[in-house]
Order: C-alpha cells, then sequence, then structure tokens
C-alpha cells in the first residue's frame, strides 16, 4: 500500500529515486510494445507511478497520492494512451526515454552540468552518451563539443602507460542554437571505472569481482535483481569518491 503524501510535504526523495528505477512498466517510451504492453498491463507488472501533472492539468491535484479511480489509468497503460496533457501523468523509469538526464538539463538551457554516466558499458561505447547527444541534437539543435574524451577508455593491458581520465569537459554550444541570445554551457562528464591506480580495498574489491568490476564498480545489470552486498556497496561508494575528488583538483 502506497504511503499517503502528507499535507505540504510532497513527493519524498526516497519515492522520487525508487520511481527512477521502474525498469518493468507497460510504457517504456521507443521500447514500448503494444502487446508487452497488455500483457504487462493485465498481470499487473507495474512499477512505474501515476502523479498528479506538475503543468498546468494538474491544477488543484498536485498534493494529492493519486487518481481516485484506478480503472482509466490501468486502461491507459494497458491500450498505450498515456500522454502529459491530463491531471495525472505516468511516471516511469526516466532511462526509457535517455538514461544520463541531460537531454532535460539542456533542453532548460542550464548552464553547468554534471552528468556521471555509470550504467552497463563493458566496452566503453558510451551508448547512454551518444543516445543523449543524438536526440539533443536533432530535438534541440544544440551541439556539444568534448575535449580529450578519448581519454576515457580502458586501459590496454599491454600499455600502463596509456593516459586514461575519469571525466572530460564539453562545451554546450548555447549560442549556435539560439543565434547568439544564449551563452555556452559547460558539462562535467564523469565515466567511473578502474585505471591502475586505485587503493588496496578498491582494487582488491575489483579483483574478487572481476565479473563486476573489471570496468566498472557499478556494472550491473540494467534490468533483473543483483546480488548487492555491503563489499560491492562500499567498494563502488569509494570509487566513487574518489573520482570526485579528483574532479575539481584537475578542472
Amino acid at each position: 500500500m502506497r504511503k499517503k503524501v502528507r499535507p505540504n510535504e510532497g513527493i519524498s526523495l526516497g519515492t522520487t529515486v525508487a520511481i527512477s528505477g521502474a525498469a518493468a512498466s507497460p510504457q517504456m517510451g521507443y521500447h514500448s510494445s503494444p502487446a508487452l504492453a497488455f500483457l504487462m498491463s493485465l498481470f499487473n507488472v507495474r512499477l512505474g507511478w501515476w502523479l498528479a501533472n506538475p503543468g498546468h492539468a494538474g491544477a488543484g491535484q498536485y498534493r494529492s497520492e493519486g487518481p481516485s479511480f484506478a480503472l482509466r489509468p490501468l486502461m491507459a497503460e494497458m491500450f498505450g494512451l498515456t500522454t502529459d496533457n491530463r491531471a495525472y501523468v505516468y511516471l516511469p523509469d526516466g532511462g526509457h526515454f535517455e538514461n544520463l538526464a541531460l537531454y532535460e538539463m539542456v533542453r532548460r538551457r542550464c548552464r553547468y552540468i554534471v552528468v556521471s554516466d555509470a550504467g552497463c558499458d563493458p566496452g566503453f561505447a558510451f551508448e547512454d552518451l551518444g543516445n543523449a547527444l543524438r536526440k539533443i541534437k536533432i530535438d534541440l539543435r544544440v551541439d556539444i563539443d568534448f575535449f580529450h574524451r578519448e581519454r576515457l577508455r580502458m586501459r590496454p593491458k599491454k600499455d600502463a602507460s596509456a593516459p586514461q581520465s575519469y571525466f572530460c569537459l564539453g562545451i554546450i554550444k548555447y549560442a549556435d542554437a539560439d543565434g547568439g541570445a544564449s551563452k555556452n554551457g559547460i558539462l562535467l562528464y564523469v565515466k567511473p571505472g578502474l585505471r591502475g591506480d586505485e587503493p588496496p580495498d578498491i582494487a582488491s574489491y575489483a579483483m574478487a569481482q572481476a565479473a563486476l568490476g573489471a570496468v566498472h564498480t557499478t556494472h550491473l545489470p540494467k534490468t533483473g535483481p543483483a546480488p548487492v552486498g555491503w563489499a560491492i556497496s562500499f567498494g563502488a561508494r569509494n570509487r566513487e569518491w574518489e573520482i570526485a575528488m579528483m574532479c575539481p583538483r584537475s578542472c
């Protein structure tokens, strides 16, 4: 049973984080399938939430916990009729559209953006980044130029001295897209990984969990259950802390 929204409090941060991981959903953006949506709705495999529309359509409903009549939202999920112009909107995992949330930040013309790309990318193919850049270029007409992105890669085993970095800077060219009416933005793109100079606790964790930590300490399957114990959590947290401390010193 869902926890009721208290007056004047709104949705909690924990609930927001939980919704952001609602990967199993009848409505999954361009991954949606009519047949699959029908079956998932029928068997109640629905991790998304119905929340009041923060726009004009949801005026007067924003503090409520959800629709009072569930049949209409259920039918909307089942037959792919969800929209953003009704009093309530269906909110699943944002990664169904774009996994880094970079698209929305650029759309809002944010000038300083920090992106941490900790998705499952063992081959450093930059799938999530490429998806975001394509959509930003096509929909928003904004280019992003990166500096030293070639260093964001796996260290070759035969060349331990090959330069490698955890992050790079990018220039978001708002000025070109807006005809000079906007100032350019700065993007700090962070790509967690292992480069061989980690502290012993992190190095031992990576070796013991080679299938998970050989490339990313957060290299877990995108969907499905995964055994996340204290060692994995500790190793990932320490790795992220080390990387975060390096960014301001190197920028």
